[in-house]
Order: structure tokens, then C-alpha cells, then sequence
């Protein structure tokens, strides 16, 4: 009898948290696009624990960040917020864990970067855990996208950051029906 191993076949296969956007811009003290969350205090650290947890059960987490071009046209729609060569690119310097990847996106769409898909492939994550901001345009791409390529993507509703809170209520209702998982933080404080 032939024996034959197929690479990565008996791999579990964990999520990854996918943590969107934490940067300067829309959460620092000069803040040219904010969240309009209630609390954005607890927003930041729950989101902070929540890596934690991640990191001390050796769960992946990828970082995603938005950096435009100094004469993208997306710097009107985001107040040059996150415009390359400002601040405001910076990750939140308490949310960023170091040995984590960074992967930086010039559109809403982090799936427009060919290496971040690379990597939730070479690493076998078929599932995605999503929090961060802005619903309404970076959060629910990642989202749509993911689930329309045929990965697993849930959604911490209580970690997603918003400008518009009716339209948040809105993406949500699209997202559920189109079978992407809600849920809030307290499903994963005990992976």
C-alpha cells in the first residue's frame, strides 16, 4: 500500500483576525476622519484585548492599513486622513502587536493587494475574522469580497467602526443575508 501526503491535509485550519484600518487618522488625537461610535475609548481597548487573546493562542492576526497617494482623488473623501507621508497612515501604536503582518491597500478593497490574499493562502486560512473601520466602505469590501471568493467571514459587530449609524444598520442586514456571520466581541474572549 501506497502511503501519499498531501501538504497541509490534516492542518487545522484557524481564522484569522483581520484587524482594519486602527490608524491614526480616524482614531488619534488629530483625527481628520473619526469614528462616530459611542465609545471610541472602549472601541480601541476591546479591540486591543481581543488581539491579545488572538496572540497568547498563537492565532493569527493580520493588520490592514489604508495609505492614499498624495493626489489620489480618495483623499477628498476621506479628508486626506490617511494620505501618504501624513500621520495618519500610522497604526494605533497600542493596538499594533510586532511580528504580525502589515499589509497596506490603496483602494477600500484590501483584496486589490495580491499579497494579502497570497498569504491567507499560503498560511491555509479559510476563514476571517473582521473588525475595525469604516463599515461603510473598507470593512464591508473586505467582507463581500472574501465571501465571494469562498472564505468563511464573520463580522464583530460591536468592533466595527462607522461614520453613518443607519447606514452601519443597513450593511449589517446585507451582510447577514448574503451569509456572512455577525457576532459580537464576547464570542471570541475564549478561543
Amino acid at each position: 500500500m501506497k502511503i501519499v501526503c498531501v501538504k497541509g491535509a490534516n492542518m487545522k485550519h484557524k481564522p484569522a483576525l483581520v484587524v482594519m484600518d486602527i490608524q491614526e487618522g480616524f482614531f488619534g488625537e488629530k483625527a481628520k476622519l473619526p469614528i462616530h461610535n459611542e465609545n471610541k475609548n472602549s472601541f480601541l481597548n476591546d479591540i486591543r484585548e481581543l488581539i491579545g487573546t488572538w496572540a497568547k493562542n498563537g492565532r493569527d492576526v493580520i493588520y490592514v492599513r489604508t495609505i492614499y497617494g498624495k493626489w489620489s482623488l480618495l483623499n477628498l473623501f476621506t479628508n486626506s486622513a490617511v494620505k501618504k507621508g501624513t500621520e495618519g497612515t500610522s497604526l494605533i501604536s497600542s493596538i499594533y502587536r510586532k511580528g504580525f503582518p502589515v499589509f497596506d491597500k490603496n483602494t477600500p478593497n484590501i483584496f486589490k493587494n495580491d499579497d494579502f490574499e497570497k498569504y491567507l493562502q499560503e498560511n491555509h486560512h479559510k476563514e476571517i475574522v473582521i473588525c475595525g473601520v469604516f463599515i461603510e466602505y473598507c470593512v464591508s469590501r473586505a467582507a463581500f469580497t472574501a465571501k465571494n471568493k469562498g472564505y468563511k467571514v464573520s463580522v464583530i459587530t460591536d468592533l466595527v467602526g462607522y461614520r453613518n449609524k443607519d447606514r452601519f444598520v443597513a450593511i449589517l442586514k446585507k451582510m447577514e443575508k448574503a451569509g456572512i456571520t455577525l457576532n459580537g466581541k464576547d464570542k471570541y474572549k475564549n478561543l
